[in-house]
């Protein structure tokens, strides 16, 4: 039963880490005057939403196999960590977004890699389980 609740929360960082990836697509996009998007947008969208919610799904799945098996959490508070960058990601996203709104890589990749932050922590926290 571990092997399971370990291949499947190893499953969801996967889907979290392609959902937070497809976002550094957003900056390349041809956004024209035109009122139709590209194919690009709606490909990162779909990639993005599906890994996502994938990735939500497979966590709620462990989280019912953890208490089917019965499984204690260990006091080892690692996700504790991931805590300072999700804060340090975040006040960097309010400053980007109070002086450099025109820079649009810089608010994808930050805004990329705090949402990937955030996803560490959830599989930090199902990952300590015996």
């Amino acid at each position: 039963m571990k092997q399971k609740i370990r291949m499947a929360n190893n499953w969801s960082i996967a889907c979290f880490f392609l959902s937070s990836a497809s976002l550094l697509g957003i900056p390349f996009l041809n956004l024209g005057e035109d009122e139709t998007l590209p194919l690009g947008a709606y490909v990162i969208s779909v990639l993005f939403w599906s890994g996502l919610l994938l990735g939500i799904l497979l966590q709620i799945v462990t989280a019912v196999m953890q208490k089917k098996s019965g499984g204690k959490k260990k006091k080892t508070h690692r996700e504790r960590r991931m805590l300072i960058p999700i804060a340090v990601f975040m006040i960097v996203f309010v400053l980007l977004l109070c002086f450099l709104k025109s820079s649009l890589l810089c608010l994808v990749i930050d805004l990329a890699l705090l949402l990937f932050s955030i996803e560490i922590y959830f599989y930090l926290k199902r990952r300590n389980y015996e």
